[in-house]
């Protein structure tokens, strides 16, 4: 038996396709590398990183019964993070996550978060009516998912005590907007805070006096 979980991590849980090339990279460049699979999504990349510093953690994301979630599941168990609670739609896919990298850097990368965006309710059901509906801990909470769901998170009565908020990319931490002036601790960068606050600011410090006003 999986000890009771000191954290949980709730959103993204994927596979990472990631494509390498030694050289620069440009706009219609065939160059040779190496491609890599490898689990990621935020929520799980975090869950990872606690079980690796010695805290029992449990995921709640969205994972296919297809051949890619048996084998993401697989995965984690072996890393030790506690996959107990996962929502596992019989009709949807397991989520993709794509990126080219070359010599300077990341050049471009498209996000399949299909199964993540439908299952929202799936993935918050253990909290409303299942038996994390009394815990007590630190809850990890990521944008990834629809802005239904997190309304939803906002609300739930284990997320209330101690809830952190990681901004997955700008694009998508608009969603996070109903938890300002909540006690939920937000952890993001100066490209997060603009799209957040819907402004622009020089530098981290003016970004970060904003969002605490």
């Amino acid at each position: 038996m999986s000890a009771s979980p000191e954290f949980l991590c709730i959103g993204a849980a994927h596979w990472d396709v990631i494509g390498r090339s030694p050289q620069a990279v440009q706009c219609g460049d065939d160059l040779p590398g190496e491609v890599e699979d490898r689990p990621g999504g935020v929520a799980l990349n975090i869950a990872r990183a606690l079980v690796e510093a010695g805290h029992p953690t449990a995921l709640l994301a969205a994972v296919g019964r297809d051949a890619a979630g048996v084998a993401l599941v697989a995965a984690l168990e072996r890393d030790g993070v506690q996959t107990t609670y996962l929502h596992r739609p019989a009709h949807l896919p397991t989520d993709r996550y794509l990126a080219i990298e070359g010599a300077q850097g990341l050049i471009a990368a498209i996000a399949d978060n299909t199964t993540l965006e439908h299952s929202g309710a799936g993935i918050l059901a253990p909290l409303v009516r299942g038996s994390l509906r009394d815990w007590r801990g630190l809850a990890v909470l990521d944008c990834g998912m629809s802005a239904t769901a997190l309304a939803e998170a906002r609300c739930l009565a284990p997320l209330q005590r101690d809830l952190r908020l990681a901004c997955a990319a700008p694009v998508k931490v608009g969603r996070l907007r109903p938890f300002l002036g909540s006690d939920a601790v937000f952890y993001l960068n100066r490209h997060e805070a603009c799209a957040l606050l819907g402004q622009e600011f020089a530098d981290s410090q003016s970004a970060a006096e904003a969002l605490v006003a």
